[in-house]
């Protein structure tokens, strides 16, 4: 099964993560070296979006009282008669502005789960590459007595 190319964005431009867990089967040390690094880079970026999702959910609470506060005193002060928080609510829930935060909350939350699935990505990597580095060995082994089996042999 091929690889898909899965590019993960950012404000700095596009990341290929396909390309980045590509394991080289031809510098397994290499690999090995540079798993934890790679791994920490995309856990630390996974933790940066949560917080941007905490903070994105704190601007929308703190933007909701002051809608509401907003919107009570002028339905107040038009409606001659009795203001339901459902009114409220609903004037709150179509306002521009806090659709637009809501929609940034969304993009943010898309954005932290493919930054938490990188992560774990980068996780199964590890395994994988202590798979590929055993297997290597077991063929580096078999490979070895053959020749051995070969040259007593001869």
């Amino acid at each position: 099964m091929a690889i898909r190319e899965v590019f993960v964005k950012f404000d700095e431009g596009d990341i290929d993560l396909a390309a980045e867990l590509k394991i080289d089967r031809n510098n397994l040390s290499e690999e090995m070296e540079e798993q934890a690094s790679r791994y920490i880079y995309w856990a630390v970026l996974a933790e940066e979006s949560a917080a941007n999702v905490n903070r994105a959910k704190m601007h929308l609470e703190i933007l909701e009282g002051e809608l509401i506060k907003e919107y009570r005193t002028n339905l107040e002060r038009e409606a001659s008669g009795r203001i339901t928080d459902t009114m409220v609510g609903a004037a709150v829930h179509s306002d521009k502005r806090y659709i637009r935060a809501r929609e940034d909350m969304v993009d943010l939350q898309r954005h932290a789960g493919v930054m938490r699935s990188a992560e774990r990505a980068f996780a199964m990597r590890k395994d994988a590459l202590i798979q590929v580095a055993w297997l290597a060995k077991m063929e580096y082994g078999a490979q070895t007595q053959i020749n051995r089996e070969k040259a007593e042999r001869t």
